[in-house]
């Protein structure tokens, strides 16, 4: 009887994961980018290689850099291994939520979580670009598998890896390790649960040394949390602070947190929590497990809200969430296999058929609306990018900031390019500027009204995006993009250098 479920649940988890990976690569040719991080994080690889592995990068956890530009020596494209590894995470992800679903829950659970996973939003589209949210999600399913699993020296090791990943493990899951472990009533297993746990726990307090030998901070969180919290609501009276923080949270768990996963999926899934603790699973310490780990991934997402404060349309909440989705989504399959059980067959039928249908509408729409998004904000600067490098000679230089930055930077020896904060630069000098332009034959001058870009500083003067005559270059705007605050100028100068194309348009399709 084992083995024939072992080889339905391999079956499952096989086709899900390929329809996950053919889903993927499909969206990376369509979606920009979730914000400055994806395309940031190609610099950021570009910097590991140059330093044959000796840049860390300590805000926001190394491993997805270290992988990629491991990757990227076999590959040589930064590029292509920045998305290569969140894709196959992604795939992998999906395969392991239905397998902990189909064994610990119950085959239909599993293979419905499964399917949805394939085509939730966030846990799609941020696996189809340089974001390291899929990765953490393989890591953090695959050690919570295998300690469901009693392996727990692999799953000690797996987990340590998701840290370094994501530091969230520190605060969601191995607190769940910690209780579950202090909970089991076999003395062995409850030792060696420990003892996983203090590993794990390890390697958080070494991270946390190493932060500090770099930083003088024990606190490896401190920055990341002082940058996406009182900045927010700093200058507001304790009355409106305390309105903000509580809108940030009930628009997380009554707004983002549905919207995303599904308006019937969040009450399915709180049914499903219920049946965890009520009734009898397929595997009930595992599935137990799966709760715990649940719970601190939701704990985790409430005290961000907490702490956070954003505006709850913010999009780093759609990211924020990212982890808590497979819980959401097992929790929720649990539950409507429970509620569809006690219903007469055609009943159930057409109750499932509704369900799959409202939350598959759903997503779609928010699909197409997230990467529309990306095309309207971030398209512009990538197709800018794409032709300074394919559509001028190579010795022409580029002026910019931003996404495009970091797309032109991917590479060496293909596009000269200098960001806004570049010292050789003339600040604030229009003639100046315009003779360098002249003289370092750039071709095109990308500025943006994002102050930490630079461009603002380096050369407000071009922030009414007219035609200009800046000494011996004129500058003729081709591309305005007033949602990201991006203005893009052809600098032509007298024998100067001209594109073998013409400019892309602002609004063509990705």
């Amino acid at each position: 009887m084992e083995e024939p479920r072992r080889d339905r649940t391999l079956i499952a988890c096989t086709g899900l994961s390929l329809l996950a990976l053919a889903w993927r690569i499909r969206l990376a040719t369509v979606y920009m980018g979730h914000e400055e991080e994806d395309w940031g994080n190609l610099e950021l690889i570009r910097g590991v290689l140059d330093t044959d592995f000796a840049y860390v990068e300590l805000e926001h956890m190394p491993l997805f850099a270290w992988l990629c530009a491991g990757l990227a020596r076999i590959t040589g494209d930064v590029h292509l291994a920045a998305l290569a590894v969140p894709i196959l995470c992604g795939a992998v992800a999906v395969g392991l939520t239905t397998w902990i679903g189909m064994r610990w829950l119950g085959p239909v659970a599993g293979v419905v979580a499964g399917l949805a996973m394939c085509f939730q939003p966030e846990s799609a589209l941020y696996s189809a670009t340089p974001l390291r949210e899929s990765l953490y999600a393989a890591l953090m399913l695959g050690g919570i598998l295998l300690v469901g699993r009693r392996r727990l020296t692999a799953a000690a090791a797996v987990l340590a890896l998701a840290f370094l990943a994501r530091f969230n493990v520190a605060f969601s899951i191995l607190p769940a390790l910690v209780l579950w472990a202090s909970l089991q009533p076999d003395r062995e297993l409850r030792q060696r649960a420990l003892v996983a746990a203090a590993c794990v726990a390890a390697v958080v307090l070494a991270w946390a040394a190493y932060y500090q030998s770099e930083t003088g901070s024990w606190a490896f969180w401190g920055r990341v949390v002082a940058v996406n919290s009182g900045d927010a609501v700093a200058d507001l009276y304790p009355a409106e602070r305390a309105a903000a923080v509580a809108g940030a949270f009930l628009g997380l768990f009554g707004r983002v947190l549905p919207g995303h996963t599904g308006w019937l999926v969040v009450p399915l899934a709180i049914v499903g929590g219920v049946r965890l603790v009520r009734e009898e699973p397929l595997q009930p310490q595992a599935a137990r497990w799966l709760g715990w780990c649940g719970l601190g991934t939701v704990a985790l997402l409430a005290s961000t809200a907490l702490v956070s404060t954003y505006d709850w349309r913010h999009n780093l909440y759609w990211k924020w969430l990212t982890p808590a989705v497979p819980f959401v989504l097992l929790f929720a399959a649990h539950g409507a296999v429970g509620l569809l059980r006690r219903l007469p067959r055609s009943g159930a039928v057409a109750a499932g058929l509704a369900i799959v249908l409202i939350t598959g509408l759903g997503y779609a729409q928010e699909t197409h609306r997230q990467v529309e998004l990306s095309d309207r904000l971030y398209g512009p600067q990538v197709r800018l990018a794409r032709w300074a490098e394919e559509g001028w000679d190579p010795d022409v230089g580029v002026v910019t900031g931003g996404i495009a930055l970091g797309w032109l930077r991917r590479q060496y020896d293909v596009v000269r390019v200098f960001a806004w904060t570049a010292e050789e630069l003339p600040r604030d000098d229009p003639e100046a500027f315009g003779a360098w332009l002249a003289e370092q034959r750039i071709g095109l001058v990308m500025w943006f009204s994002e102050d930490w870009i630079g461009a603002v500083d380096a050369a407000g003067y071009l922030a009414d995006g007219r035609e200009r005559q800046l000494g011996p270059a004129r500058l003729v705007p081709i591309v305005r993009e007033d949602g990201y605050g991006m203005i893009a100028w052809q600098v032509l100068v007298p024998g100067g250098p001209q594109p073998r194309t013409p400019p892309p348009d602002a609004r063509s399709a990705p």
